[in-house]
């Protein structure tokens, strides 16, 4: 079942999905060890959530980073199954 998600926390969720996808390019390591950096991820990129307001309210945020966590979840049991 997908949450809905409002247009406004849409570019959160876009912003966070490319995030991880940088992450995921900078670990290629399995193992936890050794950690990466917001460095790592941010290639130059002088702000984390930079296609967001400074003045995004936080809720906004927290909302994208629960649906991409339900997304990563839902995608992972399934794989699992």
């Amino acid at each position: 079942m997908a949450i809905p998600v409002p247009s406004s926390v849409d570019s959160v969720v876009e912003r966070l999905h490319e995030l991880l996808q940088r992450a995921h390019l900078a670990k290629t390591e399995q193992d936890i060890l050794p950690p990466i950096s917001a460095a790592d991820i941010l290639n130059g990129d002088p702000f984390l959530l930079s296609d967001t307001s400074s003045k995004t309210p936080f809720a906004i945020i927290e909302t994208a980073a629960r649906h991409v966590f339900h997304e990563l979840l839902v995608r992972h049991s399934r794989q699992s199954e």
